[in-house]
């Protein structure tokens, strides 16, 4: 792996997990999350094309797509039945709680399945590079958006497989360009 695609993975992790963490203290970390997310892009696009393996950048710009659907729905959803709840007092009651159990419940389907996409990107990663911190890490990913109902336990599940690729980014072996010195 090229070091630029070991740099924009590395730190693409490290501005999205200082977006996750800290986001819902300023809007800043938002487009932080957002500059992280822009960074993996590029370096798993990169990252298919070194390895000539297309299915990497097809899986997890379907993830991306899906993380960024379910997040939409979600804020659409919940804005909408809040505005509700001004509305009128008991259909608005109402309104509120199926609505942010319906947006809550698709919202996490769609994270499920997008979490899917990203251990499948994983995978052929791990074997091009031959670093299996990327298919576990995609794993625990996959697994943290399955329990992340369950009281927030899965976010940290998430979080440590998020650690785990971001340090498979930077353990990886360079690959020295043709025609360099070495």
């Amino acid at each position: 792996m090229e070091k630029t695609t070991k740099l924009l993975g590395g730190w693409g992790y490290i501005l999205l997990i200082a977006g996750s963490v800290l986001g819902p203290l300023t809007f800043v970390f938002h487009l932080v999350g957002l500059a992280g997310i822009i960074c993996l892009l590029i370096a798993f696009y990169r990252a298919s094309k070194e390895s000539g393996q297309s299915k990497i950048w097809r899986n997890i710009f379907v993830a991306v797509v899906l993380y960024i659907v379910a997040s939409l729905l979600l804020i659409f959803v919940v804005g909408s039945a809040f505005m509700a709840a001004f509305h009128d007092s008991a259909v608005g009651t109402s309104a509120f709680t199926s609505g942010v159990i319906a947006g809550g419940f698709i919202a996490w389907v769609l994270w499920m399945v997008g979490a899917w996409f990203w251990y499948q990107a994983s995978i052929p990663l791990s074997e091009s590079t031959g670093v299996s911190l990327y298919k576990t890490g995609g794993l625990l990913i996959f697994i943290g958006a399955i329990t992340l109902i369950v009281f927030g336990l899965g976010a940290i599940v998430m979080l440590i497989g998020e650690i785990m690729q971001t340090v498979a980014f930077f353990t990886t072996t360079e690959k020295v360009p043709a025609g360099s010195p070495a």
